[in-house]
């Protein structure tokens, strides 16, 4: 993406923002694009914009109430929905194989393990790193 396109892409947010039409999960796919494309430097991303609320117990920091800034998401209970609408720059295919790699491997030991997911790289590993957890 060059710095045109990307310019065009924050407008957009931006005016979408500006008359809230713009959903959570659609911000993290852009901001994750944007990481992706080194628009914004992976070591710089932070997920300004996450759900703010969710019934799911995957999601720490969220259903009951807590008001920390950071939240993860539990990689080894959450579904590839879930996944997707969460973690930025996942979108339905790897939040799919995620899933697939995380019941044929019997669960995540560890973050790093996200490596051995087709599509993932130390790069979007970095990414991700903040917002993933394996216990609760």
């Amino acid at each position: 993406m060059n710095d045109k396109n990307a310019n065009r892409l924050l407008l957009i947010i931006g005016l979408l923002c500006a008359i809230g039409c713009l959903t959570v999960s659609v911000i993290n796919v852009l901001e994750g694009a944007l990481v992706k494309a080194d628009v914004i430097p992976a070591s710089e991303y932070t997920a300004s914009l996450l759900p703010v609320s969710s019934d799911s117990a995957a999601i720490d920091g969220q259903a009951d109430g807590q008001s920390s800034q950071q939240h993860t998401i539990n990689i080894n209970t959450a579904t590839a929905e879930e996944l997707a609408d969460f973690l930025p720059g996942v979108g339905e295919v790897k939040a799919q194989r995620i899933v697939a790699y995380r019941e044929t491997a019997g669960g995540f030991d560890s973050v790093d393990e996200l490596l051995q997911v087709k599509g993932i790289g130390p790069k979007t590993l970095e990414a991700l790193r903040p917002y993933c957890r394996v216990s609760d």
